[in-house]
Formats: C-alpha cells, sequence, structure tokens
C-alpha cells in the first residue's frame, strides 16, 4: 500500500479537536505502523489540518473545512515520484 486514505486521523495524529484533545483512532495507528504507507491522507478532525511525516510515513490531514464548518482551508496537493 503506497497511499492510504481514511476518513479519520490515527491516534495522536494530526487528530487534536477544540479542546486539545486526541480523537485518533489507535487500532488505525497500529495499522498504518504495521502497512507503512507512503501517505495517509484522512480528514474528519477539522482543527488538525495540515501535514507531518512520522513512522516513514507522510500524513495529511486535508480537512477543507474549519472547526465552524466554513470550507475555506486550501487544498491539499501532494507531488507523487514514480519509479520506473
Amino acid at each position: 500500500t503506497d497511499i492510504l486514505l481514511t476518513h479519520g486521523p490515527p491516534l495522536e495524529i494530526l487528530d487534536r479537536n477544540g479542546r486539545g484533545e486526541p480523537c485518533g483512532c489507535s487500532q488505525l495507528l497500529e495499522a498504518v505502523k504495521r502497512i507503512q504507507p507512503e501517505i495517509h491522507a484522512f480528514g474528519h478532525i477539522h482543527e488538525g489540518y495540515g501535514s507531518r511525516t512520522k513512522h516513514g510515513t507522510q500524513f495529511v490531514n486535508a480537512s477543507a473545512c474549519t472547526i465552524q464548518y466554513r470550507p475555506t482551508n486550501p487544498p491539499v496537493v501532494i507531488e507523487i515520484e514514480v519509479d520506473e
């Protein structure tokens, strides 16, 4: 698996709500560690918008909406290099 796309985030990765609490899934985090995709993209937790790299995976919270449900977050563009 090179690219993993899920609805929500793994635990402790771009998953903090407005109160600063982690809302991600611990089972998903374990699956991502096992699968080791190059990219894991998700949304759901609007406050976690952004990207970071951890465990060798680029994590992207591509939520289009803000916490106020306004679709003002800019689109996320990810460049993928293809080995030939």
